[in-house]
C-alpha cells in the first residue's frame, strides 16, 4: 500500500528498492549521503537489491515526487516474505551476461480464482495456504469461484532498472499482470503484462481489453495430484534454454500457469517423478514448491551465468515446521540441492558435490540453539568442531548443515527474520545478490537466509 514520505533522504534512480534486507536490517544507521545515482538502502548507497524483508518500493526520478509503498497493491504483506516471490538479473539472449534485476510478485488471491470460463461453477478450496496434511475434500468450505470476463490481476512484476526486458514487454517501473479467457489459445488462457511505471495501484483498477500492454501465451497445468493446495500461491521466474528467455510460473487457482513470449517459448521439464508418497511427489512435480535456475560465477566484472542447474527443493513439510520442531536443539532436514552438471565452483561455497533427483541429494537441515548445542546433537560432529566464522549481521541461535551426497558435514551461518501471523508457503527459493547466490528457506514462521560455509 502506498505510504506517505517517510524520510527526504530517501532517493532512488527510476526505480529504486530500499531494502532492510536479512543483513541490512540488523546494520546499525549510518549517514546518509546525497548521490546522483543508486538506491538508498537505510542510509547507505548502494545497486539495486532484491526484496527481502521491511522493504519500502521508493519509485520515480530523482527530484521528482516520488510513489512510496510499504506493500505492493493485491500482494499486500507477503511482499515482503521472499518465499512467496522471485528475483534475479535476467540472463541475456546468448546466456553470457545478466541484466536488468526484476522481481515477480503473486498477488495474495491467486489460490481463490478459478480463470478457466467452461467451469465457473467449480468448486474451490479458498484457503490460501498450503495443506498441512493430506485433506478430506468432501467437508471443507467452499465458495464458487468469481468470474472476471476482462481479466484477473494474478501478479505484478517490478524492474528494479533502467533498462526493461523485452521478449516479456517489462518496463522499467511496476507492470501490472493480466490472465482471461481466450478462445484458440492452448489451454483457454491468455496474458497482458501492463506498464504502470510508478502507478503500482493501477494493478488494483482491474484489466480492460483497451489498456495497452503486450499479449503473452499461456500454458495452464494440473498435475496428477487431488487437491488445488498442492500448488503454493506463489511466482518464480523460469528458464527458456531453447529461446534463451526468461518466462513466469505463477499459481493461477487450482493449477500452475507458465507465461511467456506469445510467440512460443518451451517449457522447462517437470519433475514428476514415481514418489508413492503425495507429498514428496509434489515438491518436485510442482514448480513453486523448489527453485530451479541457471546458477551464476563470479568472473573479473562481477558475476556471469553458466549452464550449471541448480535446484533446490523444500522437504515435503516444511510448512509443518514450528518452535517446537526445532525445540531442545536438534538438526531437522529442511531442503535438498542437486546441481546438474557438478560444478566445483558451488562445491567450493555450499560444499555441494556430485548429485542426481530425487535420490542422490545434498541435504540442508537447520538448528535453533547455540553453536555447542547444535554441535552436540549430532553424535558424529566431533566435539573439537568450532563454530563457523560469522558476520554480526547473522543470527548466532541459528545454524545450517549441509550433508553432501558423500556423507561430509559442513556448518553455515544463518540469518532469520521472522514473518508472524503469515502462513508460510514452506518453499525453499535462490537467493540472489549482485555479488552472490545463496539460499532462502522457510523456518519456524520465518525465513532463514544460509550464507557461505567454513571448511573445517
Amino acid at each position: 500500500m502506498p505510504v506517505s514520505r517517510r524520510n527526504a533522504d530517501f532517493i532512488a534512480v527510476l526505480v529504486g528498492l530500499a531494502v532492510a534486507s536479512c543483513e541490512e536490517s540488523q546494520r546499525a544507521d549510518a549517514p546518509t549521503t546525497a548521490v546522483k545515482s543508486g538506491v538508498m538502502i537505510a542510509g547507505v548507497q548502494s545497486s539495486a537489491r532484491c526484496p527481502g524483508h521491511d522493504s519500502l518500493l521508493i519509485l520515480g526520478e530523482p527530484g521528482s515526487k516520488e510513489a512510496v509503498y510499504d506493500t505492493l497493491p493485491l500482494v499486500g504483506a507477503n511482499t515482503n516474505v521472499p518465499e512467496f516471490h522471485d528475483c534475479q538479473r535476467f540472463i541475456d539472449s546468448v546466456g553470457s551476461n545478466y541484466g536488468p534485476l526484476i522481481g515477480v510478485f503473486a498477488v495474495s488471491s491467486s489460490a481463490g480464482f478459478n480463470p478457466t470460463p467452461a467451469t465457473p461453477e467449480r468448486r474451490l478450496d479458498l484457503r490460501d495456504g498450503p495443506v498441512s496434511s493430506d485433506p478430506d475434500t468432501s467437508g471443507e468450505p467452499v465458495a464458487r469461484a468469481p468470474r472476471h470476463p476482462d481479466g484477473y490481476p494474478i501478479g505484478i512484476i517490478v524492474d528494479f532498472d533502467r533498462v526493461g526486458y523485452a521478449p516479456l514487454g517489462i518496463q522499467p517501473g511496476v507492470n501490472c499482470l493480466y490472465v482471461y479467457p481466450a478462445a484458440g489459445t492452448p489451454h483457454g488462457l491468455g496474458a497482458t503484462l501492463v506498464p504502470v511505471g510508478t502507478r503500482a495501484s493501477d494493478c488494483a483498477k482491474g484489466f480492460s481489453r483497451s489498456l495497452t500492454g503486450t499479449e503473452l501465451l499461456v500454458f495452464s497445468r494440473r498435475m496428477p495430484l487431488d487437491h488445488p493446495n498442492d500448488y503454493p500461491p506463489v511466482a518464480r521466474w523460469d528458464w527458456d534454454a531453447a529461446s534463451m528467455t526468461q518466462y513466469i510460473g505463477i499459481r493461477c487457482g487450482p493449477r500452475w500457469c507458465e507465461i511467456g513470449r506469445k510467440e512460443g517459448f518451451t517449457r522447462s521439464a517437470t519433475h514428476l517423478y514415481p514418489i508413492p508418497d503425495r507429498k514428496e511427489r509434489r515438491v518436485f512435480a510442482v514448480k513453486g514448491w523448489h527453485d530451479e535456475q541457471w546458477l551464476a560465477r563470479p568472473g573479473i566484472a562481477g558475476l556471469y551465468p553458466r549452464p550449471f542447474r541448480g535446484t533446490l527443493v523444500p522437504v515435503k513439510n516444511l510448512a509443518d515446521f514450528d518452535s517446537v520442531t526445532f525445540r531442545n536443539p536438534a538438526w531437522t532436514d529442511v531442503a535438498r540441492v542437486a546441481i546438474s552438471p557438478h560444478d566445483p565452483v558451488y562445491e567450493s561455497k555450499f560444499h555441494l558435490t556430485t548429485s542426481s533427483m530425487p535420490l542422490k541429494m545434498n541435504r540442508v537441515a537447520l538448528c535453533h540453539g547455540s553453536f555447542d548445542q547444535c554441535r552436540a546433537a549430532d553424535p558424529s560432529v566431533p566435539a573439537t568442531t568450532r563454530a563457523p566464522t560469522c558476520a554480526a549481521t547473522t543470527t548466532n541461535t541459528w545454524w545450517a548443515r549441509i550433508t553432501n551426497t558423500h556423507g561430509e558435514k559442513f556448518f553455515h551461518c544463518v540469518t532469520r527474520r521472522p514473518h508472524r501471523g503469515i502462513t508460510m508457503p514452506g518453499t525453499a527459493r535462490w537467493l540472489w545478490e549482485d555479488d552472490d547466490e545463496l539460499i532462502w528457506v522457510e523456518c519456524d514462521e520465518g525465513c532463514c537466509q544460509v550464507h557461505r560455509g567454513t571448511e573445517f
